[in-house]
């Protein structure tokens, strides 16, 4: 973790090599099929939350897939909008921590659109940036069928993301100064 960590800041001047770089490693360290890196703006219950910036990786020797996430599809039933409800700075979820088995495998949104993608279990995490109400939001999901993740890797995503933080405080900046909001 600390090499990849290390890489994603010496890319820094390259927000989207420095998110590739660290998603790939991410999926080989908590043996996931895909990740997901995003800069949003009105992140709050009630808020429409804005995609600034997204970046999509993919399990070593992995295929491009179609990652899921807010803004694809019926979004609305996605866990990660629960997590707006969290109180903290940096808030770390298994799927399961979110909604539970019954009501996820019954979900519009896994029966039309994790299954046909392959995806299935996932781990949210959401950091709360300076700006208000802006975050980036790291996911990653496992393949359809696939053992569900655990404590372990709940723990190295929610790591990652932490030891990030100072990379997405400098996206956030750029974005707001280049009007990208």
């Amino acid at each position: 973790m600390v090499r990849l960590v290390l890489g994603a800041y010496e890319l820094a001047e390259e927000p989207v090599l420095w998110k590739e770089h660290v998603l790939r490693g991410l999926c080989g360290l908590v043996d996931a099929r895909a990740a997901c890196c995003s800069l949003f703006r009105d992140v709050r219950v009630g808020g429409k939350w804005t995609v600034l910036s997204r970046v999509d990786g993919y399990s070593a020797g992995g295929r491009q897939l179609p990652l899921l996430t807010i803004g694809d599809g019926d979004s609305s039933e996605d866990p990660m909008w629960e997590m707006a409800r969290e109180k903290g700075e940096l808030v770390t979820r298994l799927r399961r921590e979110v909604v539970d088995d019954g009501e996820w495998y019954e979900s519009a949104h896994v029966k039309e659109l994790r299954r046909k993608a392959g995806l299935d279990d996932c781990i949210y995490s959401l950091f709360r940036l300076p700006e208000q109400s802006w975050a980036m939001g790291l996911e990653v999901h496992r393949a359809w069928g696939a053992k569900k993740f655990g404590e372990r890797e709940r723990v190295l995503v929610h790591a990652m993301h932490e030891e990030l933080a100072l990379l997405y405080d400098r996206e956030a900046r750029l974005a707001r100064t280049m009007g990208r909001v």
